[in-house]
């Protein structure tokens, strides 16, 4: 009986002991409804497939919500970014429920939320006092199952930590190339990654937290890259990753970062993917092919030349005849392909007689080169996305020494409050950061590729060199 009473007396004074101390859901949302209430507060999008309508205060205007999705004004982390003279309120649940109430800065004052009032604010547009919210704050329309959804992330927004970083540690993970023929490059990698570590952490780290390497070397067949992978960033509980050997499984583990929202900077790849929708949590260093061929034809413009004739090699390029080709004495040719590929191409055109100017990507940059036809001394030209440093290993080196920098800065500009998303927020903020290894770097919301040219040098068989054919080329 006296337990009976008891638990009357509790319902009785529910309404004092919510407005007393932060709701917290019970039970816990399962994973897929926050998945779920994720991409509705993200994107703005139903993963059912349901209509999600935002009605603009001003006038009625009604719009998808995925054009002004909550976290556009909010912040992915709902502490709100002013902008344009606004100030977002701050959503995260420890702020929504403050026992005190809010007072906004214009003035406005309300008592704590809880979720049937967020419901009522989120479709209505009114605080929990009855006011309403700022005419800048769209009314949402959505299906209850949406809204549920929604709710539940938003009682966990900001309550947590994410993966892999503490008090006293950030862990981040570094994929490795196979072993075998490229060996000499992770062995380079792993040591520039940790010395660079190793001296911010004799300085006292980033805010008192030490920076922890875990190295992995991907599987031979890239079909098993991703899978490895994603159990790689599981079980070692990997915050962020950094200089992950990305060549030959691009699109896959590109998308494998996406979907476990891990922000990657300065993966190896002779392909970085710029392509829309940006991949919002990888961070290329340096140009591909794509963007080295155009800093080829700019410096043969710049040279007065003629356009140069295209040859593309390897997988999904189409056949070209060679000698139709040769016939129309074409000069220069931009040649995409490698390096082997591209000295049977030369030897080819030597035995007809063909000689033109040769432009060629750092994808063709090795010693395959060296042993060109001597017709074709002077007239080969390479694009290469740092200034020619020699050793592979040597550049691999330096690639991942700036890629550690960057990623420093990015952990030191996010500060001691540190998120996933907000370490992408303030990597997407850096401009012309120079690291003194490669060119400087500059990101932005539409752009995830630092820098965009390349350096023209032209190849010294006999002295087995690249001389330098003038400074940067930028592209745009």
């Amino acid at each position: 009986m006296k337990g009976a009473r008891a638990l009357a007396a509790l319902f009785l004074f529910l309404p004092v002991l919510t407005a007393a101390a932060p709701p917290s859901p019970s039970p816990p949302p399962d994973r897929q409804r926050l998945e779920r209430g994720r991409r509705i507060y993200q994107e703005g999008v139903s993963p059912a497939g349901s209509p999600i309508v935002a009605v603009m205060s001003e006038g009625g205007v009604e719009v998808p919500a995925s054009a002004v999705p909550c976290a556009g004004c909010h912040g992915r982390d709902g502490k709100g970014r002013p902008e344009g003279g606004v100030a977002p309120s701050d959503l995260t649940w420890t702020a929504l429920t403050r026992p005190y109430g809010v007072t906004h800065p214009g003035g406005r004052k309300h008592p704590p939320y809880d979720v049937k009032l967020l419901k009522r604010a989120i479709s209505l547009g009114v605080d929990p006092a009855g006011h309403p919210l700022h005419v800048a704050m769209p009314r949402f329309r959505m299906s209850l199952q949406d809204m549920e959804d929604l709710v539940a992330y938003l009682q966990q927004l900001g309550t947590g930590t994410d993966p892999g970083v503490s008090d006293t540690a950030v862990r981040v993970g570094v994929v490795l190339p196979p072993a075998g023929r490229l060996s000499g490059m992770g062995e380079a990698v792993r040591a520039a990654v940790t010395a660079r570590f190793e001296a911010v952490n004799r300085d006292g780290g980033i805010y008192g937290r030490r920076l922890e390497a875990r190295f992995f070397a991907a599987p031979q067949p890239a079909d098993q890259r991703r899978s490895w992978t994603a159990d790689f960033l599981d079980r070692e509980e990997i915050f962020a990753g950094l200089a992950g050997f990305f060549a030959g499984a691009d699109a896959e583990l590109a998308a494998l970062f996406a979907e476990k929202r891990v922000p990657m900077v300065g993966p190896f790849t002779v392909h970085p993917r710029e392509e829309l929708p940006l991949n919002r949590y990888v961070f290329y260093l340096l140009p591909g092919v794509e963007t080295q061929g155009k800093a080829l034809a700019r410096f043969a413009a710049a040279s007065g030349w003629p356009a140069p004739q295209t040859v593309r090699t390897g997988p999904g390029a189409g056949p070209f005849d060679l000698k139709s080709l040769a016939a129309t004495r074409a000069d220069p040719v931009l040649f995409l392909g490698s390096g082997a590929e591209a000295l049977a191409f030369l030897q080819a055109a030597d035995r007809l007689g063909w000689h033109p100017r040769f432009l060629a990507t750092g994808a063709a940059a090795d010693e395959s080169l060296f042993a060109a036809p001597a017709a074709f001394a002077g007239r080969i030209f390479l694009a290469l996305p740092t200034a020619p440093a020699g050793a592979e290993a040597g550049s691999a080196q330096g690639s991942a020494r700036a890629a550690a920098d960057v990623l420093i800065e990015g952990l030191r500009r996010a500060g001691r409050d540190l998120g996933r998303e907000k370490l992408v927020d303030e990597l997407e903020s850096l401009r012309g950061f120079a690291t003194g290894s490669i060119p400087p770097l500059t990101y932005g919301a539409a752009r995830r590729l630092g820098a965009r040219g390349a350096y023209i040098v032209r190849l010294d068989p006999r002295e087995k060199r690249f001389i330098p054919e003038g400074k940067w080329i930028e592209v745009e």
